[in-house]
């Protein structure tokens, strides 16, 4: 299975951990690698503030992609800042 870079993964982790990512509106895209090319999600600053990882479809804000017990296990099952 292809995966993003280690140092985009790493990058991600450190964001995410220490709050520095860029947000647009509240939300912080992000991109997972897929069989055939990639897709993107959002995840809420609301909800990295309070450790809930929820990655939401772009354009469906109510339909939940994914949902992960920490960064560790986003970052594992390919999900990334965009």
């Amino acid at each position: 299975m292809k995966s993003w870079s280690k140092e985009l993964q790493d990058s991600t982790r450190e964001a995410l951990e220490n709050y520095s990512m860029q947000a647009l509106n509240g939300k912080c895209y992000m991109k997972k690698w897929l069989e055939k090319g990639s897709c993107s999600g959002i995840i809420s600053v609301f909800d990295i503030l309070n450790s809930n990882w929820i990655i939401k479809n772009t354009d469906d804000k109510s339909e939940i992609l994914a949902t992960y017990e920490s960064i560790d296990e986003l970052i594992a099952d390919g999900w990334v800042l965009d």
